[in-house]
């Protein structure tokens, strides 16, 4: 019998692999455009399929905890989850009703959004940050990329659950 702490969207699940993100997150990669922002591609998995469980309120807390953890100016990372967590909201249907490689197109543009928001803030609020394709394309791309295999990995979890448990029944 196979054990899965993923069990179907489960509040444990959501939580483990938030955590999951966080802590990859924290992981001391440097400041290069080429590190992904880990905790986004979860926080956007789990709004498209949880979304009474992972919300506005959950993107806020996250942003504020990733602001607190990079000093960064509080709030930075908070935008930028907030506006990926109300695209996938709005969005939801038109992901729902595609391909894995179709949510990869849709994905990046929420990314490619979030993102242009967050380096232009930075870049009014004189943090010495340059407005460079590099800092928005690149890591959209790369968590576009880490969409698919997050979605893989955690859709395969849960339904690897759902049909181990099936079959007992």
């Amino acid at each position: 019998m196979k054990i899965s702490f993923f069990k179907s969207g489960s509040t444990g699940s959501v939580v483990i692999s938030l955590l999951i993100g966080v802590l990859c997150n924290i992981y001391p990669w440097g400041s290069s455009p080429w590190v992904p922002d880990f905790l986004i591609v979860i926080l956007a998995f789990w709004v498209l399929h949880t979304p009474d469980k992972v919300n506005l309120l959950a993107a806020f807390l996250l942003g504020i905890l990733m602001d607190i953890q990079t000093s960064q100016f509080l709030g930075i990372h908070s935008i930028t989850y907030l506006i990926a967590t109300f695209l996938m909201i709005l969005w939801t249907r038109r992901l729902l009703n595609t391909t894995l490689f179709g949510q990869f197109f849709i994905i990046f543009q929420v990314l490619l959004i979030s993102h242009t928001v967050q380096i232009l803030i930075l870049w009014l609020s004189n943090a010495s940050h340059d407005v460079s394709f590099t800092y928005i394309v690149v890591p959209s791309l790369i968590e576009s990329l880490l969409w698919l295999m997050i979605s893989k990995f955690l859709i395969g979890q849960t339904s690897n659950f759902s049909r181990n448990h099936s079959s007992l029944n």
